[in-house]
């Protein structure tokens, strides 16, 4: 008898040592989340999107920025400060007015950025740092919203904790936490919408469904492709609850109409500037083979949990999501599995299906499939849980390796990716405009030429010190002779406009760097200086 009280004690002292090394490791593990979202914050360059979104929020189209800086005068780098943040002069409705014509961005991140950039930048004069920080604090409510979904879906929190865990050491929710877009606001509207609606089913009051109506509106206007979210959630509903109506699909139905209505008016923006739209759903359309989109589809899942280049050998997380997904079926009720598993195929087969029918790459943006690498990632944590509260010692041991191997490997592609200006998110011309920006400051008083677009302006503008002067010029312009600078760089301009451009000068131009169609020239008197 002794000998089981004794026995009995050390197992609860396994327990015990075994729950405070977990609740540990999970602290570190949030920790280690924070600090690769908020260190360095400014440091990743700031491209091409996060560049429009400054725009927008300013208030100013491209068009505008043409009007009132091209062809005009030479003018000092701080000149464009207006088009970087908002100022006292622009107002909401000012944003709105831009997104309106571009209504496949819904305004609910770009208010809410305008609001937060123009009273925060009374204090701080980055406006890099403090848009981004924006970012950085929406992506920390995905820590307890999916919590929230993965205690209403298996009323566990060993599972719940895990998938925190996940979402907190995810390449994929880092890089969007460090840039001013609207991906870490869709990421937690998913994830607040999908636990509102279970709750709502779970209790059925009016309070419940109010809060999973006010998710949904949310939602809407934090992406176009929450849509598919939403659709999802009524396949949802109508599969677990039948088409008869009882009072909770009459409050489902209610709490739809709402939102459907609330989005009216983008709606009507949506029609109004549908050339818009159509025009950039065009520019998905780039062929791609069979093999090519499968291959970055194996890449994609990869960087939602490693963004290591494994190669061929990606097939072996392929091949643990689809068991994390079988496991999930086979051992939940209907009303768990079935959400996880619509949740990630709704939006992967819209996406994948026409990419692979009729052509196009739509599906190889990672960040359009979100909600699916969501639920990939609710149903590893549940995996990962119950198999590690088996009974089996050596099941115990192997999946809690397997668990260790995952967030591991998250940890070190973080870091790997931690200290680099460009991530995998931007364009490949990033790493150029840095190129560009580091040749030009290191002169003592450049002026730097261009044609360049409003938006390619924008983005080297970021790059250059303050004793940088400009002249932006249309095509058919020609600059203003001026010999006060002691470099003159031509930025964007092709072969044949700058000898038109160098026609009249005593030097000929160098080109310093090249990419495409982004390059720089320099006249070869003030080259030789640097060499």
């Amino acid at each position: 008898m002794k000998q089981l009280v004794k026995s009995s004690k050390n197992q609860q002292k396994v327990h015990f040592h075994y729950r405070d090394a977990f609740k540990l490791c999970i602290i570190v593990i949030l920790l280690l989340g924070v600090l690769f979202r908020v260190v360095k914050l400014d440091h990743k360059f700031y491209w091409e999107d996060e560049v429009r979104t400054s725009l927008r929020i300013s208030g100013y189209t491209e068009t505008e920025v043409i009007q009132q800086v091209y062809d005009h005068h030479i003018i000092p780098v701080e000149s464009l400060d207006k088009y970087k943040f908002p100022h006292p002069e622009t107002r909401l409705t000012d944003t709105v007015q831009v997104l309106m014509t571009h209504p496949e961005h819904p305004p609910l991140y770009y208010l809410m950025a305008h609001v937060w950039v123009k009273v925060w930048m009374r204090w701080f004069d980055h406006p890099v740092l403090v848009i981004r920080s924006l970012s950085f604090l929406i992506s920390l409510i995905a820590f307890p919203s999916i919590y929230w979904l993965c205690l209403e879906l298996f009323k566990s929190r060993l599972s719940a904790w895990i998938a925190v865990a996940l979402v907190a050491i995810s390449p994929l929710h880092i890089v969007y936490a460090q840039e001013a877009r609207q991906y870490s606001l869709w990421t937690v509207a998913i994830l607040l919408s999908s636990a509102a609606l279970l709750r709502a089913i779970r209790m059925n009051t009016k309070i419940s469904w109010g809060v999973y109506t006010a998710t949904l509106i949310m939602g809407l206007y934090s992406h176009l492709l929450f849509g598919l979210v939403a659709i999802a959630q009524g396949i949802y509903v109508i599969i677990t609850q039948g088409f008869h109506f009882k009072k909770t699909v009459t409050c489902y139905l209610k709490s739809t109409l709402i939102g459907a209505l609330s989005f009216l008016p983008w709606t009507w923006a949506i029609i109004t500037y549908s050339f818009q739209l159509n025009k950039t759903m065009t520019s998905l359309q780039t062929e791609a083979s069979l093999s090519r989109l499968i291959n970055q589809w194996f890449r994609n899942i990869n960087r939602v949990f490693f963004n290591s280049d494994l190669g061929s050998a990606n097939i072996i997380l392929i091949l643990l999501v689809i068991y994390a997904l079988y496991f999930l079926w086979r051992n939940t009720p209907k009303q768990v599995w079935l959400f996880i598993v619509i949740l990630v195929g709704l939006p992967a087969l819209v996406l994948m299906l026409p990419d692979m029918i009729v052509g196009g790459s739509r599906s190889t943006r990672l960040r359009y499939l979100i909600p699916s690498y969501l639920g990939i990632q609710i149903a590893f944590a549940y995996l990962f849980a119950t198999q590690m509260a088996a009974i089996s010692t050596w099941k115990q041991r192997l999946w809690r390796i397997g668990a260790i191997a995952i967030i591991s490997g998250g940890v070190i592609g973080c870091a790997v990716s931690f200290p680099r200006e460009v991530t995998w998110s931007m364009d490949d011309n990033s790493e150029y405009y840095i190129k560009i920006g580091q040749v030009i400051n290191q002169v003592t008083h450049p002026l730097v030429v261009s044609d360049a677009s409003p938006i390619q302006f924008l983005i080297l503008s970021y790059r250059l010190e303050p004793k940088t002067w400009l002249q932006p010029i249309t095509q058919h312009r020609k600059p203003t002779n001026d010999n006060n600078f002691s470099h003159v760089f031509f930025f964007k301009h092709s072969q044949d406009d700058l000898s038109m451009v160098l026609e009249k000068s005593n030097y000929p131009g160098h080109l310093v760097v090249q990419r495409k169609k982004l390059y720089l020239w320099e006249q070869v008197k003030y080259y030789n200086q640097l060499k």
